[in-house]
């Protein structure tokens, strides 16, 4: 299950979240905070953290190999 949301504290500053449960092990699984300013121009500029129990492998054994 995720939960996903984005908040607008000020006209300037926005905030996002994602969160992921495993039902299945009551655990979580994924998680992301994301904090951003952007400007009366159009510049942005954020940071953010995400973490992921099980990084997914998309390259597989074979990538490791000389």
């Amino acid at each position: 299950m995720f939960v996903d949301g984005v908040l607008f504290p000020s006209r300037n500053w926005s905030s996002r979240f994602n969160t992921g449960w495993d039902l299945h092990e009551s655990d979580i699984s994924e998680v992301l905070f994301q904090f951003a300013y952007s400007d009366d121009v159009g510049n942005d500029v954020g940071i953010g953290y995400r973490k992921v129990r099980q990084v997914p492998d998309f390259f597989g054994e074979q990538a490791l190999l000389p």
